[in-house]
């Protein structure tokens, strides 16, 4: 059985790029005791891409990539990994790995 936590987070940065030669995104979530990473997942297919952005955005309550910037989260972590981003008070989610565990 997985270690699971939630924490509180502000979204200090983001990265929405090509890195390795793969289209890709990350969070920087910072939390009272530093910074961690969530993404990093290979997003090259257009239909994924646009829905699982979208998802995230819609998550987090904001219409623009730009305002994720300062926004406060929660994070679920297993074993000291980001599995889940959630809106910091309505019962959202976003999983940050896919279903299909791209």
């Amino acid at each position: 059985m997985p270690d699971e936590k939630i924490k509180n987070a502000t979204i200090d940065g983001t990265m929405l790029g090509i890195e390795h030669g793969c289209f890709t995104y990350m969070l920087y979530l910072e939390y009272e005791a530093g910074v961690q990473g969530a993404g990093g997942i290979k997003l090259d297919s257009y239909e994924e891409c646009g829905n699982y952005l979208k998802h995230l955005l819609e998550t987090i309550g904001v219409s623009q990539w730009e305002h994720l910037k300062g926004k406060y989260v929660r994070a679920v972590l297993e074993n000291g990994r980001v599995v889940r981003i959630g809106h910091i008070v309505e019962n959202k989610w976003f999983d940050v790995v896919p279903e299909d565990g791209k």
